[in-house]
């Protein structure tokens, strides 16, 4: 599941666009990069009818949910551990 090929296909000459969802992909780690996926996703849900048509799957926005929400409670785990 790799958001950043729907993006650059709805996107192709955007370069603020790319320039962010990069930022926000590849820039952060941590409880940051949750913080920033999650922004990424609500950025997604304003661009769903492009990205769509770029070809991301209809269920793509359900599975990056369930991801996220994985992803989130593992940084809480490792947070509480230490």
């Amino acid at each position: 599941m790799d958001f950043g090929v729907y993006v650059r296909k709805a996107f192709p000459d955007d370069e603020r666009i790319l320039r962010v969802w990069f930022c926000l992909t590849y820039v952060a780690n941590g409880a940051r990069f949750v913080v920033n996926a999650y922004t990424m996703y609500s950025i997604m849900e304003d661009y769903l009818v492009q990205l769509q048509a770029a070809g991301m799957p209809l269920t793509f926005e359900a599975q990056l949910d369930t991801e996220l929400s994985k992803l989130a409670e593992g940084e809480i785990n490792q947070e509480v551990i230490k």
